[in-house]
This record gives C-alpha cells, sequence and structure tokens, in this order.
C-alpha cells in the first residue's frame, strides 16, 4: 500500500479530512489595509505563528470599511475557517456578524482595536501607557508646547490615546502654557493640509507608538 502511495503520488485530501475532523486547519486574518505597513508585520507574524502548528492563514482587507468586513468574516466562515483574527474596522456599530461568529463556535481574537460590546480575547498595546511614557520624555527634556496628531476617535486605541495625551496635560503643573492641540480626523493616507499657527515644539503621533 506505501508503494502504491507513492507511484500515484497520493496527497490527502483536507477538504474531505475536514468533514471528518471538523477542522480545516485554515485561519482567517482580517485587517483594515494590507498597504499600511503596520499590518504586513502583523500579518507575518501570524502566519509564522500558525504555520508552525500546520495552520494556513488566509490574509484579508476591509478598507476600514464596516460592510466589506461583514462581507469578508461572512466569507471566511463559510470556508469554515477554524479561528478569526480581526483588525476591528472604525466607526463600527453593528457587530451582530461577529457576535455569531462567536456563537457558532468560530474563535474570534481581536487585534490592536478592542471589539466593545463583545466577550472575546484581544491583543493590543497598552495605547495609555504609551502615551504617558512619550509625554513623560517630552517633558523632560523641557519641551512645553507638545502637539498630537491622531488618527479616527471613532478607533478604540485612539480614543485612548488621545484620552492619555489629554489627561497628561492636565497633570501638568503648568497647564496653561499647553495651548496647542492638533486633533483632526483623517485617512492614513491622507496628506494634512499645512498648519497655520505656531508650531509646537514636539510632535506626538499614533505611528510614533507603533515603533
Amino acid at each position: 500500500m506505501l508503494a502504491a502511495i507513492r507511484d500515484l503520488n497520493y496527497r490527502p485530501n483536507p477538504i474531505a479530512r475536514s468533514l471528518k475532523t471538523r477542522q480545516t486547519k485554515m485561519l482567517g486574518a482580517v485587517v483594515g489595509d494590507i498597504t499600511n505597513p503596520f499590518y504586513p508585520q502583523l500579518a507575518r507574524g501570524a502566519e509564522d505563528a500558525a504555520l508552525k502548528r500546520h495552520y494556513i492563514l488566509i490574509t484579508v482587507n476591509t478598507d476600514d470599511q464596516v460592510e466589506r468586513e461583514r462581507e469578508v468574516v461572512a466569507m471566511l466562515l463559510a470556508r469554515r475557517v477554524d479561528g478569526l483574527l480581526l483588525v476591528r474596522s472604525p466607526n463600527a456599530r453593528d457587530r451582530s456578524h461577529l457576535q455569531a461568529a462567536l456563537d457558532g463556535g468560530t474563535p474570534l481574537v481581536a487585534v490592536d482595536r478592542y471589539v466593545e460590546g463583545i466577550v472575546t480575547d484581544s491583543v493590543a498595546v497598552n495605547n495609555t501607557k504609551g502615551v504617558r511614557m512619550a509625554m513623560n520624555h517630552l517633558l523632560r527634556l523641557g519641551h512645553e508646547r507638545i502637539a498630537y496628531l491622531g488618527a479616527d476617535w471613532e478607533v478604540s486605541n485612539a480614543r485612548q490615546r488621545r484620552r492619555a495625551y489629554e489627561q497628561a496635560l492636565k497633570r501638568c503643573r503648568r497647564p496653561s502654557r499647553f495651548r496647542d492641540r492638533l486633533f483632526r480626523r483623517f485617512a492614513p493616507a491622507e496628506r494634512l493640509p499645512p498648519y497655520q499657527g505656531a508650531l509646537p515644539q514636539s510632535q506626538s503621533t499614533d505611528r510614533d507608538l507603533r515603533r
């Protein structure tokens, strides 16, 4: 029998096997935009970890649009992936498709952004601590006017960073000197217009916190 397997170059059919084992050995990674330098690193790390355990990772983009998020999640579930990694779309109110995945027994791990209103595992940085460390560093260097350029405030990590920035200003013993605050919603690929006010001595940005 083994000789026949070699001669015929037989390979097990993973799709047929999944009908018996109820495991496809496939995982889905749902990210915002793979052209953002942050996401290829995330996908590569997840893929390396998956391959070590003989899983295949399927990475799809949502373009940070909740309708596309719903679509790709449905497609991955239809292919019976064994689990989902999800970077939540901004401004997403509806989470019924995610709750349905969990109710159907598909594990879901939120990455970088929390999925509010759903009890699930998550992997994220401590945004509050990161901004606090950045602000403390700039204050120790003697900077007094510090601007913060943030992403969409509807994203959980952006809200945490902005809140930490404002808290750092309130805790400062000389709050009257912190008058230049730059808050604006912008897309990742959008070019910001020239700022017309007094230039800050330093800037704290979302991208700095990911380095």
